[in-house]
């Protein structure tokens, strides 16, 4: 605390010219604190909306995978563990979109300067939208698994569901590519079940599978409208 006293004309202690040093020295340090924290802000704002998308991208992905070694392997357990652990992934789909529609509501002058576009907002609003409507679709699936046990003992269907949440989950990959800048073409997916469908709860596995690949069709369009936006 004894350091940089300040003396007066007489080379007496000065207690104010010491107070005015410190004041500098704090309201310079806040100053710089501000302008580089600013300078972050400018660079990583436009960013965060993409990492946020590729985290659920992610998360949904690390899901199917627990989901399809649940499916090959036949347990019933793990069915119903994976069902809860989904509740999680909705409520950061959630929680993204929530971001998202907030950011809409902030000054447009401060969203411009730092280059995010409500144009921009709103194609990630449209495509987390359509992420939740894919985890539903997941969340249906694993439901009717999780209360029909004869499904699980039926190795062929149980399999057939597993290969087609396998090819859904390459596709999901390759999205997950796409938003990361690492690929800019998604490959077709065919959803390939058992013909036999005089079981309602298959046909509505088959539905929702289906479904969802449809959905992760339109994501792919969401995904190529934000890219174009970008590159204006």
């Amino acid at each position: 605390m004894t350091q940089y006293i300040q003396l007066d004309a007489m080379g007496n202690p000065s207690v104010l010219l010491t107070f005015r040093l410190r004041i500098i020295a704090l309201g310079f340090g806040v100053f710089t604190a501000i302008v580089f924290n600013f300078l972050f802000s400018l660079i990583q704002y436009r960013k965060m909306g993409n990492k946020r998308v590729i985290f659920l991208m992610k998360s949904l992905l690390n899901h199917m995978n627990t989901l399809e070694l649940a499916m090959r392997s036949g347990d019933a357990a793990s069915f119903r563990s994976c069902q809860q652990a989904l509740a999680s992934v909705f409520n950061d789909i959630d929680t993204t979109t929530a971001l998202f529609e907030d950011m809409l509501k902030e000054n447009a002058f401060v969203r411009k300067l730092m280059g995010v576009t409500d144009e921009r907002l709103r194609a990630k609003i449209a495509l987390t939208k359509r992420l939740r409507v894919f985890c539903h679709l997941l969340f249906d699936t694993q439901y009717v698994l999780t209360e029909n046990s004869t499904l699980l003992s039926q190795a062929t269907n149980r399999l057939a569901i597993a290969d087609a949440l396998h090819e859904l989950m390459n596709q999901m990959g390759n999205l997950k590519d796409l938003a990361e800048g690492r690929s800019t073409k998604l490959t077709s997916v065919k959803i390939d079940l058992p013909n036999d469908v005089e079981s309602i709860n298959l046909s509505r596995i088959m539905n929702n599978l289906m479904e969802m690949n449809v959905v992760l069709g339109r994501i792919n369009v969401n995904l190529n409208t934000i890219i174009t936006i970008n590159k204006k």
